[in-house]
């Protein structure tokens, strides 16, 4: 990448995310997918 007004050369900063499972996604997950189930409005 190159700086517009002066033509040189400018570095970019770079980041990095690392993401992972956790020991409760499981079980937050099951219970997302139950309270979906059982919601009310869905039935209508």
């Amino acid at each position: 990448m190159k700086d517009e007004n002066k033509g040189r050369v400018v570095l970019k900063a770079k980041i990095e995310i690392v993401l992972g499972k956790s020991e409760k996604f499981d079980l937050l997950m099951n219970a997302s997918n139950v309270a979906t189930e059982t919601d009310p409005k869905d039935k209508e």
